[in-house]
């Protein structure tokens, strides 16, 4: 199955965009601010987990020119993980500005610009793709085996344990660490106490990151999926009724 894996940096790391490009946390760009959901468990508004652009290949919206946003509440102190939504914006609806923070979100998801998308071959069939999920219906785990615990859209779930999705609707999964190219300036890396490496935000602060055996590559520890977890979606293409649906798993 053909799957597309982003190459991404830190936003802040990278010149600022002007028009709306896929993301990973952050703010919303266009977004209403009226549209900004919140958690109906804890009440506050959500952070932005990933906005992405239609394209016919990597991610069917149903409707050229559509954006979808998709929320996840990390409020750490009512333990709210797993409460989403997702908003489907037509590119008429569009702000054409970064949507202002609600007062009452949780901290945000650090902001993650992807600047590329490589097509990949995982090396499962169609049929054995179908069949992970035939699995799933019928109370089994689905574990193909992927070698790689990669953030991608479309191809296989590298792990799934639990149905909630089915094979047609499958759009993609993001690992609770992001492989990021190392643009960051050397003086704002430094180690805590214990000796993790930390990014030292000029805006949001220390964020734990660790450096690759990879040059010039490092993993943002991006958002909470338990331990070593993996977010999955699934989006309905309908033109005028597009739906998402989303939940995550641990190794």
């Amino acid at each position: 199955m053909k799957s597309f894996v982003p190459t991404l940096v830190m936003s802040e790391c990278w010149p600022e965009p002007f028009s709306f490009v896929d993301q990973y946390g952050g703010r919303p760009w266009g977004l209403p601010e009226a549209l900004w959901p919140s958690c109906s468990d804890c009440g506050r508004a959500m952070p932005l987990l990933a906005q992405f652009a239609h394209h016919p290949e990597r991610i069917d919206l149903g409707r050229e020119g559509r954006r979808v946003y998709l929320f996840l509440c990390q409020n750490e102190e009512d333990h709210c993980y797993e409460e989403h939504a997702f908003v489907f914006l037509e590119a008429e609806q569009c702000t054409g500005r970064w949507t202002e923070r609600p007062t009452s979100a949780s901290a945000l998801l650090p902001s993650v610009t992807v600047v590329g998308w490589r097509e990949k071959e995982d090396g499962i069939s169609p049929e054995d793709y179908v069949r992970i999920f035939q699995r799933l219906e019928e109370g089994g785990k689905a574990c193909p085996s992927l070698p790689e615990m990669e953030t991608k859209l479309k191809g296989t779930p590298t792990f799934i344990q639990k149905p909630g999705g089915d094979a047609a609707t499958f759009a993609g999964q993001i690992d609770c660490f992001l492989k990021v190219i190392d643009n960051i300036p050397p003086e704002l890396w430094r180690k805590d106490q214990l000796g993790r490496s930390i990014y030292q935000s000029p805006t949001e602060g220390p964020l734990f990151m660790s450096r690759s055996k990879e040059e010039g590559i490092a993993y943002l520890d991006f958002v909470n999926f338990g331990d070593s977890g993996m977010g999955y979606f699934f989006i309905r293409p309908d033109r005028e009724r597009p739906e998402g649906s989303f939940f995550w798993d641990c190794c």
